[in-house]
């Protein structure tokens, strides 16, 4: 034998151990959960991966247009410590390093509000702080490595999530075939026993 019919023979076991036959130990319900396999298998690989580009493309877009708009409406202004909050050195975990700060706004009033300040501070020192145009303390706008890192993490996540899904479905379709069998089975090995 060759190896063109070696290979053509392992085919055909192939074809048959998947259900391509007309063996009658392949029921309907075999076909159906092979068939729904081979679905589920299949929206995994390729629509896993698309909607996962579409879905982090999104997420970047949004990101852009959120650093853009921040960008545009926040700014950095130099600020006083009136008096920092919290006691550092108090019981208990240590609270973050916020402060009550001072700074003119634009007009030339002077404004206050607390800020979250990374390191410690002592009152009188300066400080640079974001504010909005309404004139309250808020974040830093949103970076690109921000953006980034959040697509990256609905890319990762999509296929997990797709696969997820595709896997329970597939079990639940196989729980509920399984279930049919086994009453099919019960009817067919009733009808044996009054025989036996």
């Amino acid at each position: 034998m060759g190896r063109f019919e070696a290979l053509l023979g392992r085919l055909n076991r192939r074809r048959r151990v998947l259900g391509f036959c007309r063996s009658g130990l392949w029921r309907a319900e075999d076909r159906v959960q092979l068939a729904a396999g081979v679905v589920l298998f299949m929206l995994f690989v390729i629509a896993g991966p698309v909607g996962a580009g579409f879905a982090a493309h999104a997420v970047y877009d949004a990101g852009v247009r959120a650093e853009q708009h921040q960008k545009a409406t926040r700014r950095q202004v130099t600020a006083t410590v009136v008096r920092p909050m919290g006691d550092p050195d108090g019981p208990g975990p240590a609270p973050p390093r916020t402060a009550v700060v001072s700074w003119t706004d634009p007009g030339g009033g002077r404004r206050s509000a607390g800020a979250l300040l990374g390191l410690r501070h002592r009152t009188g020192e300066t400080v640079r702080v974001w504010v909005d145009r309404s004139g309250r303390t808020t974040h830093p706008p949103q970076s690109r490595s921000t953006t980034g890192l959040r697509a990256t993490i609905v890319l990762v996540t999509v296929p997990i999530l797709a696969g997820a899904l595709a896997l329970t479905l597939h079990r639940l379709l196989r729980a509920g075939l399984d279930r049919f069998r086994y009453r099919r089975w019960d009817r067919e090995i009733s009808h044996l026993t009054p025989h036996l």
